[in-house]
């Protein structure tokens, strides 16, 4: 049997360059070859990948929908391969089964589109769906015709045995997590009421130690950066976060040995750049400090990065140092926000503002470039509340390296929060829900509030610039073209940016660099004053800005945060009222 695994190509606002690396797909591949099944790896974010505009005639009308309520952006991107491209690819390679990811409910859309177009051209190949989405909105899933079977939680396990009684022409029913349409044996519905089969059955892998990535069916130098995994699942109850759902609760490690090994055959490869992509990296801090050491041990140079966050409380100063030795170059502690009250109420009441900042200045004393994930846009939260904690991290030197608008996945605490309150009417389609949509906002702040607050602050970040400097337009606006590998020239009337396209390769990717373009003069404002209208557009290989100084005022969240921003004195800021702070704004 010829199995095909495939990660669909994403469509919206816009899409984030970063972690590629298709990890679960690859430990699904080694588990279908370890029962001698053909298997390969169409990862769609790279294969043939040219993102372009959708036309409107092309969109579906929950896309039309969904950019019709949204008041900043205008046009829709289509992220990775052509649909047409990927079923090329089908007729040649011809697969009995194929099998797709969906890991994100705000993104089903385009893999349930794909699942349709494969199902009408090749009606004879079974497909299943697996994922984060599918375990938790299985009876979403099931309404889609074109998918024959999806497997909830981890697939490794359960994907073989699938393959197995299908070869076998025999019932899946013992399979844990299994899910099929069924009108004899359901004892579940879909969405629209249709009967289906679900084992509710939950199978965890034991030993972690015991499933390894086909990593030759890919091209690892396709991707900047290696994933690694080196646990699973998060005893922890953020009520924000979906991880317990499809890796539960009980934290699984893979032993030290077992994991310096991956690093140091990737090594012994060529590759020296390695994502750590764990949810709990540091929750057993002693696990973690025996890794780096092993990495030191075999003299492995290579770079290491923790873009999940970790826990701040257990950090201290020779841990620190040891990551440092062992090549970490950037990580951040997930905070989320500066609020005790609020982190309490999400269930995150293990961290502080004070334990984070702490840490991060360990870090960076350390020459690990550190900071905190912040998220903005919480239900209850107020506009001020929102600009007083980006101010306060600014003024006291806490990069904020991760900034998130809220989004309520479905299932979570948070998104049932969301609907008691009435911040959600439970009507919106679930591509509504995503990050690049700010899909949470109230009666005191409104999606473009969130927008030009995000924009700013990852200006700042993608600038290097975590403090407050005193820069005239000029030698700003020189900073940012040298960042850029740009150029620069001025006029009497306006000045000219030309932004290289090679050095934006792995920013945010929208349509003609809306984003690109408000981030940097969303930077420019914060970082002099001086608020500039733009011209922009694509020449060669530069993104070339014309800049003109505006006597109009800029968007409401760049002006407050500026004014706070060089308003705020941190040595005046008792740290232990924070939360009157917050609502009061000082």
């Amino acid at each position: 049997m010829r199995v095909l695994l495939i990660r669909p190509p994403q469509e919206g606002f816009f899409h984030t360059n970063e972690r590629h690396y298709p990890i679960g797909l690859l430990y699904i591949a080694e588990a279908c070859r370890r029962k001698d099944y053909d298997v390969e790896i169409l990862d769609s974010l790279i294969y043939k990948n040219t993102p372009y505009v959708i036309e409107k005639k092309e969109m579906s009308k929950i896309q039309h929908d969904k950019l019709n309520k949204n008041p900043i952006f205008s046009e829709y991107i289509h992220y990775g391969s052509r649909i047409d491209d990927i079923c090329n690819y089908i007729s040649i390679y011809n697969p009995d089964c194929i099998g797709i990811s969906i890991m994100f409910s705000c993104f089903y859309d385009t893999a349930y589109m794909l699942a349709r177009r494969i199902k009408n051209m090749f009606p004879y190949i079974t497909i299943i769906a697996g994922g984060a989405h599918v375990t938790s909105m299985y009876e979403h899933v099931m309404d889609n015709e074109a998918i024959d079977y999806a497997i909830r939680y981890e697939g490794e396990i359960a994907f073989p045995l699938l393959l197995d009684r299908i070869k076998e022409n025999c019932s899946p029913n013992d399979i844990p997590g299994i899910v099929y349409r069924s009108s004899e044996l359901h004892n579940k519905t879909t969405i629209s009421g249709r009967g289906i089969f679900c084992n509710e059955e939950v199978m965890r892998i034991k030993d972690l130690d015991d499933i390894k990535p086909a990593f030759d069916l890919i091209n690892i130098f396709d991707y900047e950066s290696v994933s690694i995994i080196t646990s699973r699942g998060c005893p922890y109850d953020c009520n924000f976060c979906s991880v317990n759902l499809s890796m539960g609760k009980e934290f699984r490690d893979r032993s030290k040995m077992n994991v310096v090994d991956e690093i140091e055959n990737y090594y012994k490869m060529g590759v020296n750049r390695f994502n750590i992509e764990d949810d709990n990296f540091s929750l057993d801090i002693n696990r973690a400090k025996d890794i780096f050491s092993e990495i030191l041990n075999r003299k492995i140079k290579a770079e290491f990065y923790l873009p999940n966050g970790i826990i701040s409380c257990n950090i201290d100063k020779s841990t620190i140092k040891l990551f440092e030795l062992a090549g970490v170059k950037k990580l951040f502690f997930g905070l989320e926000t500066i609020s005790q009250r609020r982190l309490f109420e999400i269930g995150k009441n293990h961290t502080s503002l004070n334990e984070a900042m702490r840490a991060v200045r360990l870090a960076n004393d350390s020459g690990i470039e550190a900071g905190v994930s912040l998220i903005i846009g919480f239900p209850d939260q107020t506009f001020s509340e929102i600009i007083n904690e980006i101010s306060l991290l600014i003024s006291l030197k806490i990069p904020i390296l991760a900034i998130n608008p809220l989004y309520p996945i479905p299932h979570t605490e948070m998104y049932d929060n969301c609907l008691e309150k009435g911040i959600l009417s439970g009507n919106e389609d679930y591509i509504e829900l995503g990050g690049d949509n700010f899909p949470i906002c109230n009666k005191d702040f409104t999606k473009e509030d969130l927008y030009y607050i995000w924009v700013a602050v990852r200006g700042l970040n993608a600038l290097n610039i975590h403090e407050r400097y005193e820069l005239s337009a000029k030698k700003c606006l020189r900073f940012i073209s040298q960042h850029y590998l740009g150029k620069i020239s001025f006029s009497e009337k306006e000045t000219t940016l030309f932004i290289s396209i090679y050095k934006l390769r792995n920013e945010i990717i929208s349509a003609k660099y809306k984003i690109c373009v408000d981030m940097i003069i969303s930077a420019i404002y914060l970082l002099t004053g001086i608020y500039y209208s733009c011209d922009y557009y694509i020449d060669s290989s530069y993104l070339v800005i014309k800049l003109e100084q505006s006597n109009e005022l800029p968007p409401r969240a760049i002006g407050e945060l500026h004014t706070n921003i060089i308003s705020f004195d941190s040595h005046k800021m008792d740290i232990s009222k924070i939360d009157a702070y917050m609502i009061n704004g000082g």
